[in-house]
């Protein structure tokens, strides 16, 4: 599982980011903004995912064909109505990052760097501890309310055009808006596999 949390950090860029020994968003509170199902990955990569409701909160997410997964859960982030805080990892550690409802159907997103000035001004702000990991720098919360605070504070300045992953809405866009692409139900092959 290790290596999942490494490929999955390679993959959404996420070298010194906003990281947590324990999970820091409350389960009882999860969003639900992404549709359950497999999908055709709107990404450049291509392939599909299935992405099912683990319960508790958390989404499970597999590349079709790959026993590694991903598990990702959202919130609410306060003062904010279209950015919510994202966490996803396993027992060995969790990472957040911000997630935006797009009007593309998508919900696009993204882990926080440490290394964006603003981001680690808002972990510095909330006394993060803060340490270089390799040439990188690391930005760990011990409380919710820390975490929460310096995702409300970095969020204004995050650009959710530079988001790493896009996963299609739970629901369907307002009338006039484009259409998350074709999501059909689980595929009943990943159970065999």
């Amino acid at each position: 599982m290790r290596l999942v949390l490494i490929a999955m950090l390679a993959a959404l860029g996420l070298a010194g980011c906003y990281v947590s020994k324990r999970p820091l968003l409350d389960a009882r509170q999860a969003l639900h903004p992404i549709a359950v199902g497999t999908i055709q990955n709107p990404d450049e990569h291509g392939g599909l995912l299935d992405i099912s409701d683990e319960g508790g909160g958390w989404y499970r997410i597999y590349e079709v064909g790959d026993d590694a997964s991903n598990r990702i859960m959202f919130t609410a982030l306060p003062g904010q109505t279209r950015v919510m805080a994202m966490m996803w990892g396993e027992k060995e550690g969790y990472l957040y990052g911000l997630a935006y409802a797009g009007d593309d159907g998508l919900i696009h997103m993204g882990g926080v760097s440490c290394e964006a000035v603003a981001a680690y001004e808002a972990a510095a702000a909330q006394k993060a501890r803060i340490s270089q990991m390799n040439s990188s720098r690391t930005c760990e919360f011990r409380t919710r309310a820390s975490l929460m605070a310096a995702l409300s504070a970095y969020a204004p300045s995050w650009d959710w055009k530079t988001a790493a992953m896009h996963l299609p809405a739970a629901r369907a866009p307002e009338a006039g808006r484009s259409a998350p692409p074709a999501v059909k139900p689980n595929n009943p092959v990943r159970s065999q596999t």
